[in-house]
C-alpha cells in the first residue's frame, strides 16, 4: 500500500501515524478537509433508564486532538473491501453550546449554554468498508458503511455552564456529581457519539477512496 495514501486514510478514520495529520498532507486527487479541528454540527442525546437520564443537544461543535491518534493494529481485508483498525487516542477536547434537561441520579437537571468535554485515552475499533467500482477502467472503493466502535475510556471530565439558569453553587455540584459518576453519562453519551462520529469518517473516507483507484492505493 502506499504509504503516503495509507497515512491519510488512517487519519481520517481518526488515527494517524507517526503524528501526521490529514491537512499537512497534499495528495492533489484527494479533496478531504482538515479532521483536526474536526466541526460537527449536532448530536442528539435521547433520554435513557440509568442512573443518569437526560436529554441533551450539542451544537456548534469542535473535537481537537484526534490528528494525535496512534494505530496499534489493523485488519485488511481487501478481497471484501474491509480495513479495520485498533486505535487510540490520548486526549481529546469536545467544546461546544449544550441544552439539557432530565435526570441525574433522581435529581432533576435543567441547563443551557457553553460545555466542554475532556476525553482521556479513548481507545477504538473502526474503519471503512464497501465495495468495488469500475470507473474509466479503474476499480475503486465504494465505502458503503463505516464501523466504529468506542470501546473503551479510562476518563471522562466535564463542565456544563449556566446549570440551572446560572445558579454558581448548583451547577458546582452537579458538575461534581457528573465528573463523579463520568462512566454512567458515558454510558448515555457513547450509542449517538459511535453513531455520529461514524457517519463523518465514513464521509471522510469516501472522499479519500473515491479520488484514487484501489489498486493505485494497495499496490501489489
Amino acid at each position: 500500500m502506499r504509504p503516503d495514501l495509507l497515512i491519510l486514510l488512517v487519519v481520517a478514520v481518526s488515527c494517524s501515524v507517526n503524528g501526521v495529520a490529514a491537512n499537512k498532507l497534499r495528495i492533489p486527487s484527494i479533496n478531504v478537509p482538515s479532521i483536526d479541528p474536526l466541526k460537527v454540527t449536532t448530536i442528539n442525546i435521547g433520554q435513557g433508564h440509568g442512573p443518569i437520564s437526560i436529554n441533551i443537544k450539542f451544537s456548534d461543535i469542535t473535537v481537537t486532538g484526534i490528528s494525535d491518534a496512534q494505530v496499534h493494529k489493523a485488519d485488511i481485508d481487501l478481497k471484501k473491501y474491509s480495513l479495520i483498525f485498533k486505535g487510540a487516542i490520548q486526549n481529546v477536547s469536545f467544546v461546544s453550546q449544550y441544552e439539557m434537561t432530565g435526570r441525574i441520579l433522581l435529581l432533576p437537571v435543567t441547563g443551557q449554554g457553553p460545555c466542554k468535554l475532556t476525553f482521556t485515552n479513548i481507545q477504538a475499533n473502526l474503519g471503512p468498508k464497501g465495495k468495488g467500482v469500475m470507473k474509466k477502467g479503474k476499480n475503486y472503493f465504494d465505502v458503503t458503511e463505516f464501523f466504529l466502535n468506542i470501546n473503551g475510556l479510562d476518563k471522562l471530565q466535564v463542565q456544563f455552564d449556566n446549570l440551572f439558569n446560572g445558579d454558581k453553587t448548583l451547577g458546582a455540584s452537579m458538575n461534581n456529581l457528573l465528573n463523579e459518576n463520568w462512566k454512567d453519562l458515558w454510558s448515555e453519551l457513547k450509542p449517538a457519539f459511535d453513531e455520529v462520529f461514524g457517519e463523518v469518517f465514513h464521509q471522510y473516507s469516501k472522499g479519500i477512496f473515491s479520488g484514487v483507484a484501489f489498486d493505485e492505493i494497495f499496490l501489489d
